[in-house]
């Protein structure tokens, strides 16, 4: 399916699967060479909407960065949430990127 929706938007850079348990669907959609956040543990909707707001917020300051992003979503549903750990990753042809995506 996402080989299709890539051939008919090739401008697709990144999809956030910002629900519990979805890693495994963003192994799949990173194969067809688009950057893809899933979640490998369940979290309530709180941590989930300050780490989209964080995400896109960043992402649109530097688009070509990809972990920047994440990683800024996740210090915002951190420092925001009183939380210590999300278990964001996130994919790039079928591969977890070089950088977990917890902060310290």
């Amino acid at each position: 399916m996402f080989k299709l929706i890539k051939e008919d938007h090739p401008g697709l850079k990144v999809v956030v699967l910002n629900a519990c348990y979805t890693e495994p669907q963003a192994i799949a959609i990173s194969t067809h060479d688009i950057y893809a956040i899933g979640v490998n543990d369940i979290y309530n909707s709180l941590p989930a909407k300050l780490f989209a707001a964080g995400f896109y917020w960043q992402y649109a300051e530097k688009p070509d960065d990809i972990r920047a992003a994440v990683r800024f979503g996740l210090r915002q549903a951190l420092a925001e949430n009183k939380i210590s750990k999300i278990s964001f990753t996130y994919f790039t042809t079928g591969n977890a990127c070089p950088s977990k995506t917890h902060p310290k």
